[in-house]
This record gives C-alpha cells, sequence and structure tokens, in this order.
C-alpha cells in the first residue's frame, strides 16, 4: 500500500469538514458566513491543498452547487418558501 505523503490525514480532513458543515448550518448571518468562509479557506491553506486543485475537483459539481444555491434563494431563514 502506498502513502501519498504530500496530502494530509483523512482524519484530519475528515473533522474539519464535520466542523465546518456544522458550523456553515448553524450559521444563518452572511456576514459570519463569509467569515467562516475565510476560515475554511485558512485551513485549506494551512493543509498545504492547493486551491487550484480543489477547484478542479469541484467542478464537476457545479450543476449541483447552482440547483442547491436556487433552491436556498427561494426560501428564507425560517424556511418558508417565498413561493406559495
Amino acid at each position: 500500500m502506498t502513502e501519498n505523503h504530500d496530502f494530509p490525514d483523512v482524519r484530519t480532513l475528515f473533522a474539519l469538514v464535520l466542523v465546518i458543515t456544522s458550523l456553515a448550518i448553524a450559521i444563518n448571518d452572511p456576514l459570519w458566513l463569509t467569515g467562516l468562509l475565510a476560515v475554511s479557506l485558512a485551513a485549506l491553506l494551512a493543509a498545504k491543498i492547493p486551491l487550484s486543485l480543489l477547484g478542479r475537483r469541484l467542478r464537476r459539481y457545479r450543476w449541483l452547487f447552482l440547483i442547491l444555491a436556487l433552491a436556498q434563494s427561494l426560501s428564507n431563514g425560517s424556511g418558508r418558501v417565498f413561493l406559495d
């Protein structure tokens, strides 16, 4: 079994994803979410993950992100749908 020493430990990445995702779900304020994005990008850079590699890997999910953003924009923070 070969090991890739350039990539961080999977358990560390899983813990980061769990914490960041939980915070993103709990936070409703756009200003705090912007701060969370900045902290997330700093954590990725600290883990020495190139953002260009991350962008290439996430490119295949761009339609999913677009659909989620559209669905989220149709409701307010309480979950009430605007289109009644």
